[in-house]
Order: structure tokens, then C-alpha cells, then sequence
């Protein structure tokens, strides 16, 4: 997995890249009368705002806990993809009419020059999303993001097939391949939008997480029993508390040193990806288990 600055650095130049696709895609959607390459331009228009947007709120949700966020920062990344998929609503409204628009009016044919912008449009979608597939992995932002891209090569290879029937057949196929964009933006939006709910939502890690935790807790010597362990999950951070027993007679110094115990265990078991609060209680408070 890359660093977080080479993370940051692909991000940049995402931005630039996109910026360049777009004058790149319209222009040819324009000199082709191709409006699946125009579609496809306001795609990438909308990938330069949605970069920006990523490259802004991936940074921001890396900054650690402060007072405001005790919990840290990680839920401006769902923020931020909601952005992101409120413009592509607004982005892809404004395509559909379009293309519906168009179909009022008498299909004209696609210049043959129009194929080659739309195959060089394709194999450069091809190239960013494969690198930043590597990237997603530790983000769900990042996830977003890479997903949008994915959807773009997609995207691209249709637009290709729709210019190149376009040109060489009927109009009516750059038209199809409009639409065809449009259809596949709205799957991505469905898709994110569910995902969007888990992050947003406290969901429980996954079991074997839980019950390595409890293991943990259970085996460190002088814990009598733990009640109350809850956890709560968003894209690989877990954070969990727990209510451990003790023996009453035993000196505050002593339970504190339970608990460190359990943490150092903890740590060295999932790193970061763990944050738990221990709450210490005397044997007979509460009813416990292991």
C-alpha cells in the first residue's frame, strides 16, 4: 500500500489530469457533433470538482482527534462522497435533457474524428483507475473515488462504441450511448448511496474482531469477567468499549495496570485499527461474563 503523501500527490495530479480531459473530451465532442463525448467531457468536469473535493476531505479526515472530535476526523469522508454524488445528480440531469433534446431533433452524424478522441479518452480512464485502485484500500473516499473512475472506463468504452457506430452507421447510436452513460451513473449513485449508509451508520465490526477482543480481555491476568462490549465500525477503524471486573480489594494502581495490559495486548494485535475504552469496575457492581 502507497504512503498517505504519495496518496496526496496522486490526488494532485488527478486534478490536472482531469482538468486536461475535459478540455480534451469537449473539444472533440464539439468538432465531432458527438454528444456522448460531450457527456463524457462533463463527466470529467465533474471528476476535477470531485478530485478536488477528495484531495481536500481525504487530508481532512487524517488530522487527528482534537477537542471538537474526540473520535478524529474519518466521517468527513462520507461528507465528502455525498458531494460528490449530489453533483454527479446534478451533472447527469443536465445530460439526460440533453440527450433528450436531441432526439426531438433530427439525428446528425458523428465525425470520424470523433472515434479518435474517444479511444484516447478510453485508454487514459483505463490508466487512472488502475492506479488508483491501489490507493482505495485505506479509504473510504478513496473508495469512492477509484469507483467513479472505474464507472469512467466503462463509460469511455461505450462512448467509443456510440461515436464509432455514430460515425460510421447513425446518429442515433451516439444518442444511445448518451443515455447509456446516464443509466450507468445512476447504478454508481444507487450503489455508493448504500455503502454511504454503512458509513454513516454505527455498524458492528465483523464477529471474529469481536471475539478476539473478548479472548483478549478474558485471558490478561487479573480480569474477573467484562460486560457491556460494544464496537462500532467505519472502514477499518474500530472503535469499542468495554467494562472490565476486577477484584475490589486490589489497589487503584493495580487495576490501572489491568487495563494497560489489555490495551498493550490489543495494540499489538490491531495496531491502530483498534481504539477501545476500558471502564474498571469492582467485583460485585455489575453482573459480568466472559
Amino acid at each position: 500500500m502507497l504512503k498517505t503523501d504519495n496518496t496526496i500527490r496522486f490526488l494532485k495530479f488527478i486534478v490536472l489530469s482531469n482538468v486536461g480531459l475535459v478540455i480534451f473530451k469537449v473539444f472533440g465532442g464539439i468538432l465531432s457533433k458527438s454528444t456522448a463525448l460531450i457527456a463524457d467531457g462533463s463527466d470529467s468536469l465533474l471528476n476535477v470538482l470531485s478530485s478536488i473535493i477528495t484531495y481536500k476531505y481525504y487530508r481532512k479526515a487524517r488530522y487527528p482527534p482534537d477537542r471538537d472530535h474526540p473520535y478524529g476526523h474519518l466521517r468527513y469522508e462520507a461528507y465528502a462522497s455525498f458531494l460528490i454524488i449530489v453533483l454527479m445528480v446534478i451533472t447527469f440531469s443536465f445530460i439526460a435533457f440533453s440527450a433528450l433534446s436531441k432526439l426531438s431533433r433530427v439525428i446528425e452524424g458523428v465525425s470520424v474524428i470523433g472515434i479518435i478522441f474517444a479511444a484516447v479518452s478510453f485508454i487514459l480512464n483505463i490508466v487512472y483507475s488502475n492506479v488508483l485502485k491501489k490507493l482505495s484500500k485505506e479509504s473510504q473516499l478513496l473508495m469512492t473515488e477509484a469507483r467513479h473512475i472505474s464507472v469512467d472506463v466503462l463509460e469511455s468504452s461505450v462512448v467509443l462504441i456510440g461515436v464509432s457506430l455514430g460515425a460510421l452507421v447513425s446518429g442515433i447510436f451516439d444518442i444511445m450511448a448518451t443515455i447509456a452513460v446516464v443509466g450507468i451513473v445512476v447504478y454508481y449513485i444507487v450503489k455508493t448511496l448504500r455503502e454511504l449508509k454503512e458509513s454513516i451508520t454505527d455498524v458492528s465490526p465483523p464477529t471474529d474482531v469481536l471475539r478476539t477482543i473478548e479472548r483478549t480481555i478474558a485471558s490478561t491476568e487479573g480480569v474477573i469477567g467484562y460486560h457491556s462490549l460494544r464496537a462500532r465500525q467505519y472502514f477499518g477503524k474500530v472503535f469499542a468499549d468495554v467494562h472490565v471486573v476486577v477484584r475490589r480489594d486490589i489497589s487503584v494502581d493495580k487495576a490501572h495496570d489491568i487495563a494497560t495490559r489489555i490495551e498493550e495486548k490489543l495494540n499489538d494485535l490491531f495496531g491502530d485499527m483498534l481504539d477501545i475504552v476500558i471502564h474498571i469496575e469492582p467485583e460485585g457492581d455489575e453482573h459480568h461474563h466472559y
